[in-house]
């Protein structure tokens, strides 16, 4: 699940990465320090988008 690290701007000695855990179903981004320390992580879940049909119209009764 390792992802390659990107400097961060305005963060000297942080980096950031962006990585997807197949087990978990989850994009994970996590910033480490210069000597590879974890100071954060996030996760969130991510699936597939599901198509829903439309319901059929239902016409007014007069």
């Amino acid at each position: 699940m390792a992802g390659q690290l990107v400097p961060l701007d305005g963060l000297p000695g942080r980096f950031a990465s962006v990585s997807y855990d197949v087990e978990r179903k989850m994009i994970v981004v996590q910033v480490d320090d210069a000597e590879g320390n974890v100071m954060g992580s996030m996760s969130w879940g991510y699936t597939e988008p599901e198509i829903i049909e439309e319901p059929a119209a239902v016409e007014p009764e007069q």
